[in-house]
């Protein structure tokens, strides 16, 4: 029998691109479940899952998902309504051809306030009314007020009444299992000489009264008979038989060399930049946005290249060898496209020249100018007082201010007309002796 592995969950969210962590609708019907495993751990968001046509004999694990609004247990083994307190958003909850003789059972449901529509209880409709006030639909009819007020009248009743018949039907329920286990000791089939298959084999499972042990075995035998006749089919080509089964995908020809593959179908781009700068091969691959990137694996070789995208293959060969210790892979956080740099083999990589500062390349441009074109060249003057008609020696600015060295005691240079003059400091002014002079 199967049971809910991540594989399978993957398996059944092909539609929200392989995703289970935001899932909203989960199908799992027909798959031979005999368990509810895992699903509350990976799918916390699910909104609606289908369980419907297993061998499932128990309602657990399910209390985690908050909003669960629509479950489906149709034609499974469940005895008993149980573990679902936890779901406070569920609205409709299917129960058809089970076989719950835990009648009272059905008031664990009064933990789920928004529970509208209940299908699957013949003949107990006034004691499931009654104890489900917020009930809207019960086996597919809508819950009149005349029926609440009329239900919640004999409830007392009513309730004694299944009570007596619960426990009836659990003794018979008891001897049953009894009866059951008893039958499938025996020999599981007998042959009456055509090979122990067709119509005149008979199995001892058959003789079981219609119960949940039933249905488990009806269900263990046809893997079985399935598995045996072709031991590489799976429970899903049984249950789907008319599905095509999955063409295997042919990476290399008869003498070993590499073909085009695009199993994924994925649109691309290959192109090769043979500019100096670059002289590589860019695959651009457009990987679908919203896919994790776990589910993408990316192999580079040095004649081709090779992407898979949840188990299928984009295989291309290339026409010139490249590095694949030198390739780079990137992907669009908008876009979610794939990016494949390869350089070449037998070309290096240059570095990317640093970009000059704005003030260095103002001097370049400055500099590459033709001399006619070159703007005119400010030349700044030092003031000086009109009256003095020579220059100022300027190796003789000191930090003490315009002083002069050895100089003559009326403050002249010597061999100069030139007259220095010490100027007082400015308001404010400090001495710091920590700053070095200017000269």
């Amino acid at each position: 029998m199967s049971r809910i592995t991540l594989d399978l969950l993957r398996r059944r969210c092909e539609h929200n691109e392989g995703l289970i962590h935001n899932l909203e609708e989960l199908s799992l019907h027909q798959d031979n479940l005999e368990e509810i495993e895992n699903i509350d751990r990976w799918c916390k968001d699910l909104k609606i899952l289908y369980l419907q046509g297993n061998s499932i004999p128990k309602i657990e694990n399910l209390s985690r998902l908050k909003d669960l609004e629509y479950l489906n247990l149709a034609l499974n083994g469940i005895e008993r309504i149980e573990n679902l307190q936890g779901c406070e958003s569920l609205r409709k909850l299917d129960l058809t051809a089970n076989f719950i003789g835990d009648l009272t059972s059905v008031e664990s449901l009064r933990e789920n306030p928004y529970l509208e529509e209940l299908a699957e209880f013949d003949g107990y409709r006034s004691y499931v009314i009654a104890a489900l006030p917020h009930l809207r639909i019960l086996d597919g009819q809508e819950v009149t007020r005349t029926e609440q007020l009329e239900a919640l009248h004999f409830y007392l009743d009513t309730k004694a009444k299944i009570i007596r018949q619960q426990v009836a039907y659990k003794a018979k329920r008891d001897l049953e299992k009894e009866k059951n286990a008893a039958k499938l000791v025996a020999a599981p089939c007998h042959s009456d000489g055509d090979g122990g298959s067709g119509k005149g084999t008979h199995h001892e499972w058959e003789k079981l009264s219609w119960s949940p042990e039933y249905r488990r075995e009806m269900h263990r035998h046809r893997v079985g008979e399935a598995a045996q006749k072709d031991p590489s089919k799976s429970h899903t080509s049984l249950l789907h038989p008319n599905r095509a089964a999955k063409r295997d995908v042919v990476l290399a020809g008869p003498t070993g060399e590499v073909l085009n593959v695009n199993e994924a179908r994925l649109e691309y781009t290959l192109k090769e930049d043979d500019e100096e700068e670059n002289n590589e091969i860019v695959l651009d691959v457009s990987v679908y946005r919203h896919l994790d990137s776990s589910l993408v694996d990316v192999d580079v070789n040095p004649t081709f290249v090779k992407v898979t995208v949840k188990g299928k293959v984009l295989q291309l060969k290339l026409g010139k060898e490249v590095a694949p210790d030198k390739s780079t892979i990137q992907r669009s956080r908008t876009s979610g496209h794939l990016l494949i740099h390869m350089p070449l083999a037998d070309s290096h990589v240059k570095a990317t020249p640093m970009k000059k500062p704005a003030a260095l390349e103002g001097r370049q441009l400055r500099s590459s100018l033709p001399c006619s074109a070159a703007p005119p060249r400010r030349v700044e003057k030092l003031e000086v007082d009109p009256a003095l008609k020579s220059k100022v020696n300027l190796d003789f600015v000191t930090s003490q201010g315009l002083s002069c060295r050895q100089s003559g005691g009326d403050g002249r240079l010597p061999g100069r007309d030139v007259v220095i003059v010490d100027r007082a400091n400015s308001p404010g002014f400090m001495d710091d002796s920590e700053v070095p002079p200017l000269i």
